[in-house]
Formats: structure tokens, sequence, C-alpha cells
């Protein structure tokens, strides 16, 4: 498990859990928000009732960080 830096002061906080080991080198990552709601992290919330955003993370980031590490063949 891995907490990411509180870079922002948004009332959020970001920790990683990486699940690896599996066939042809498979591996879940789970992120995890605290106090967020139901936004996209990295950017500013539109409506107030969906929740926090965290600016911790960047969702574009974090999954393109994956994909990039994991191609399709």
């Amino acid at each position: 498990m891995t907490k990411y830096p509180d870079t922002v002061n948004d009332g959020t906080s970001v920790t990683r859990r990486l699940y690896g080991s599996g066939k042809d080198g498979a591996e879940v990552v789970v992120i995890i928000i605290e106090g967020g709601g139901h936004t996209w992290p990295g950017q500013e919330s539109r409506l107030r009732a969906l929740g926090r955003s965290t600016r911790d993370v960047s969702a574009n980031d974090l999954m393109w960080e994956f994909f990039r590490k994991h191609p399709m063949r």
C-alpha cells in the first residue's frame, strides 16, 4: 500500500494498492480516495452535490501509466 502525498488541501487523501504477480504479469491497481465524491480525480467538481474531487492525482495520468505499462499484444 502506497500513500500519495497530500499536495492540495482539498479534504481528500489518496492511497494505491497493488495486487500483482498474476498470469502473464497481470496486476490489479486500486486507487482509494478518502473523502472524495462521485467526481473525476484531477479536476474540480462542477456540481457541489457530487462531493469533493481530489486534486492530488489525475485519473487521466493514472490510466495512461497503467496502459503504457500493460500494452495489448
